[in-house]
């Protein structure tokens, strides 16, 4: 081997597809150099995902991408289920323009489109490269004495140069089939759903006159599911039994057999087959998630059957959880123990969709034994209850668990759920447009609170946002300006909306969403993540508390654990007046990081 000159960059993601895309452009956004890595030289042409939810679509959104990705996607309306003779006996509908989280619930599209998308996102960094056409085809770890602790060796595949980087993170998206699973050493855990399927994707020129959405066919013997991807595209799933030849199944004029009960009018010959291909479907999660500073994201890490549509956007939701903590560990913001939460955090939750989507395969392609026709019957009865309409209906992945990084309030009213661990809701919120005279705007939510930590408070003294530094305290200001946290104060209506400053932003709530919210959960404060996820909610403003928790979990801070704990256990005293409405700022002292906000 020739003699080699290594380079260093901070990190190295191996594999272009979303999952690794999404990570490279959330870097890309911190301004986090790194280089991604892929074997094939271009995109692969043939549709494969093919639904996006409403979640995950707020993570293209934080990299910058919703507009693009919007542009590709064409919202669906839910789920119906089918019986076998193709009947509708339950329909699960999905909100088309606004789920809550500011985007479609369901939303259909083109993988390769998509992953264009993503990569054109790249180009917006020149920190961020792309190389494809080349293979990491060795990640060495534990070294001492280089610049950084990880050596990855690049083979290019059309010069067969080889090339060494150093680098302090290696994240392993290179899917089910790639080495990254081999580096951390993972052996995987099978939760026992194992189904091969044909799928035919389709172009038709002539549209298809069903129901827009995903149609499911709950029939023993042959479960299958429809879809329309785009204006004129449409894919087809078809269960192979046990002992059928897949080779006969994908004959044309049984394809076209098969398809018959969506047609219509439309002749099959019509139709133009863009893929007809076997998938086998299987539900695996991996034990170890990391190696020091080599993670797994996407299919290395996790594997779903698609009855929930959640393989994809499980990988997204990998990229968008690891690298806001990685980001602030390589600033020197924060330690090895947050990093240790990626895995905490996101295995349970990626086990859970997938559990999910073998339950709902089971049942929703059981066989013809007793017990498949049981259950099947079940699910159907099951399917006209309120509760579970409700269930299905309920586009928001599972929370979190309680953790570090997620601090569930002490009590709650009965029957409110636990908004630590969820997603806040993103409704357009209305603020100043940057200058005393102009009129307000309306944006989403997202928007506005920054990429860090976000503080969103009911604010019952506007002119209090003013004189936010100096209330808090210069080390607790300190502390939550270096994990970039911006205050975003609910102004109650018609109070004005001044302009302030960068980490101080005033809101209008014109459609009520984020006072309903905060009100059910009794909460006047809330402490988000940069990933939008609800750290703790608090019935007063108190920042001490939560520098605390942080800290506890990995952020680095000044002060030692015994002095922060001695802070909060002193008295907290009101710093809001209501003077300040009279047009004053009359304020009693306050221990420095605490605020009652309630008016």
């Amino acid at each position: 081997m020739p003699s080699l000159t290594p380079r260093e960059i901070p990190v190295v993601i191996v594999g272009a597809g979303p999952s690794g895309t999404t990570a490279a452009n959330l870097l890309g956004r911190q301004g986090i150099a790194c280089l991604v890595v892929e074997r094939h030289h271009d995109i692969y042409p043939l549709p494969r995902a093919v639904h996006l939810d409403d979640e995950t679509l707020r993570i293209m959104q934080s990299a910058g991408l919703a507009d693009e990705v919007r542009a590709i996607t064409r919202p669906a309306l839910g789920l119906q289920l089918l019986n076998a003779d193709h009947q509708p006996f339950a329909r699960f509908q999905r909100d088309p323009v606004d789920s809550g989280q500011g985007h479609p619930g369901a939303n259909m599209f083109d993988q390769a489109m998509l992953e264009a998308v993503l990569r054109r996102g790249l180009a917006r960094f020149p920190h961020v490269d792309l190389r494809c056409g080349a293979e990491a085809v060795a990640v060495e770890t534990g070294h001492t004495h280089g610049p950084a602790p990880l050596r990855v060796t690049i083979r290019d595949h059309v010069s067969g140069r080889l090339e060494q980087v150093w680098t302090h993170a290696v994240l392993g998206c290179d899917g089910a089939n790639g080495s990254s699973r081999a580096t951390v050493g993972t052996t995987m855990e099978d939760l026992r759903f194992t189904q091969s399927w044909l799928v035919v994707d389709v172009h038709s020129e002539q549209p298809l006159a069903n129901w827009d959405g995903i149609h499911q066919v709950c029939d023993r013997r042959r479960a299958a599911t429809y879809m329309r991807i785009g204006p004129r595209r449409y894919r087809w799933e078809f269960q192979i039994r046990a002992g059928e030849s897949a080779h006969e199944l994908s004959r044309i004029e049984v394809v076209r057999q098969l398809v018959a009960p969506w047609l219509g009018g439309v002749d099959p010959r019509q139709l133009t087959v863009v893929r007809q291909t076997t998938y086998t479907f299987h539900a695996l999660v991996a034990r170890r998630w990391r190696r020091g500073r080599v993670f797994l994201l996407g299919d290395a890490a996790h594997q779903t059957p698609p009855f929930l549509g959640q393989g994809l956007c499980a990988g997204v939701r990998d990229a968008a959880n690891l690298t806001w903590k990685l980001g602030l560990v390589l600033a020197g913001h924060a330690d090895e123990r947050l990093l240790d939460s990626y895995q905490s955090e996101r295995r349970p939750h990626a086990r859970q969709l997938v559990r999910m989507a073998v339950m709902l395969g089971r049942t929703m392609t059981s066989g013809t034994t007793a017990v498949g026709t049981a259950r099947q019957a079940l699910f159907v009865q099951a399917a006209g209850l309120d509760a579970f309409q409700r269930l299905m209906e309920r586009s928001a992945s599972p929370p979190l668990r309680p953790g570090p990084l997620v601090r569930p309030a002490s009590r709650l009213l009965p029957g409110r759920r636990q908004p630590a661990g969820r997603l806040c809701p993103q409704p357009l919120v209305r603020t100043a447009a940057g200058t005393d005279t102009a009129a307000p705007v309306e944006i989403p939510l997202d928007d506005l609170l920054g990429d860090g930590f976000a503080v969103l408070a009911h604010c019952t003294d506007w002119i209090f946002a003013f004189n936010w530094a100096s209330v808090i305290g210069e080390d607790t200001r300190a502390f939550f300006a270096r994990l970039r946290t911006r205050y975003v104060g609910i102004v109650p209506a018609p109070a004005p909306l001044p302009a302030t400053s960068d980490d101080v932003r005033l809101i209008h709530d014109p459609s009520g969403a984020l006072d309903r919210w905060l009100t059910r959960h009794r909460a006047h404060a809330v402490l988000l993540r940069p990933d939008r996820t609800v750290f703790a909610t608090a019935r007063t403003l108190d920042l001490i508390r939560w520098r605390h928790e942080l800290a506890s979990a990995g952020m680095r801070d000044i002060l030692p654990p015994a002095r922060l704990a001695g802070l909060e256990r002193q008295p907290q005293q009101s710093a809001v007046s209501s003077a300040g409405r009279r047009g004053h700022h009359a304020r009693t002292p306050v221990e420095p990081g605490s605020m009652d906000l309630r008016s």
